[in-house]
């Protein structure tokens, strides 16, 4: 079972069930002191304020719910950064708190509200550190110019490029899973700074993203396989995560390492993972939670294998961007494990469940 006790739980649930009173308090006092501030926020391609209001109080309420605030500074350094190279000025995300941490403190019960200091307080006390600009993701090496290669095809929207960089990588001896790990997951990253730094529109990301998804398929298609070992593994995407590449990636990996893979694909609610563990004899299951505000998705899905007869021995690994951030955080869901990328899970897969 997941490790979040009873008093951040009910702080988190308090901000969860008056989220959109909270975010119109917050947005009308941020409003009333800031003028024109919903008009700034739209127009530097922020979207509505009140959207935005609410999926900052989404993020609070995990970091709330886990005791840590690493999952809120994540956040609010994104916003840093994006109003940043917006040109909205470092008072207007100031102001933008300022009256968020305000209507908190009103609305919320006074209990609830000792929960909320302890996580929101500190991360507004490191603000004025926060980096106004991210370097870029590539990361110097001998695939550098591989990577910025295949990039390019992706802005591109080359598809046919994007795969011959590929293939003339693979036909030059590196692995399908180095190519994935140091080639297509860097110009992914690198994808998702250039929308935060405002370089790339929305759709230009989405875009980028459906040909990463063609080309991880391709790459593993006609890989050769170890002899099957026995075991088999269940691949999914919490509830709310739409993201594919990671559990694609996850199901690929497990296949060619000789495990048979069952993939459920992105967004699967929790209470359908026990009976598909179950149906399929399946003794591990790979999460992934690519947003802040999967993460009590996570726990929830974990919860409910490990309270499910049928599938309480199963192992469970959980993975994405939130794992990152916050190291012990697999724990605190009540997880196995957490691996840095596929291949890392497989072999932690390998080691934990016995061999049939």
């Amino acid at each position: 079972m997941h490790m979040m006790n009873e008093i951040d739980l009910f702080a988190a649930e308090c901000i969860d069930r008056a989220q959109h009173a909270l975010a119109r308090d917050a947005r009308n006092q941020f409003s009333a002191r800031t003028e024109r501030a919903a008009d700034l926020w739209a127009a530097a391609g922020l979207g509505d304020l009140h959207e935005g209001t609410t999926y900052t109080l989404a993020c609070l309420s995990e970091a709330v719910a886990t005791a840590r605030p690493g999952l809120l500074f994540h956040h609010v350094e994104w916003l840093r950064v994006a109003t940043h190279v917006r040109g909205l000025p470092y008072a207007l995300l100031h102001g933008f708190l300022d009256a968020l941490v305000d209507a908190l403190r009103q609305g919320l019960p006074g209990q609830a509200w000792t929960s909320v200091e302890k996580c929101l307080l500190p991360v507004l006390a490191r603000m004025p550190s926060m980096p106004d600009e991210l370097p870029s993701a590539i990361a110097p090496g001998p695939l550098q110019a591989a990577v910025r290669y295949y990039l390019l095809a992706l802005l591109e929207n080359d598809r046919q490029a994007a795969w011959s960089r590929l293939d003339a990588l693979r036909q030059a001896g590196s692995t399908r899973d180095a190519i994935a790990r140091d080639v297509m997951m860097p110009a992914q990253a690198e994808v998702g700074r250039m929308w935060q730094m405002n370089e790339l529109s929305i759709v230009e990301e989405h875009m980028a993203s459906e040909i990463v998804e063609g080309c991880l398929d391709r790459l593993y298609q006609d890989a050769a396989v170890a002899p099957r070992n026995g075991k088999r593994v269940l691949t999914a995407a919490v509830a709310g995560n739409h993201h594919r590449v990671g559990s694609r990636w996850l199901a690929h990996a497990f296949a060619m390492a000789g495990w048979e893979c069952v993939a459920l694909g992105a967004n699967v609610p929790a209470a359908e993972l026990p009976h598909a563990l179950a149906e399929f004899g399946c003794q591990a299951l790979c999460l992934s939670a690519t947003l802040t505000t999967h993460v009590r998705q996570a726990a929830r899905a974990v919860d409910a294998v490990r309270s499910a007869p049928q599938s309480a021995a199963s192992t469970v690994l959980v993975g994405g961007p939130p794992f990152r951030i916050v190291p012990d955080l697999w724990q605190i869901v009540g997880a196995n494990a957490t691996a840095e990328d596929p291949a890392a899970a497989v072999a932690i897969a390998d080691a934990l469940v016995p061999a049939r």
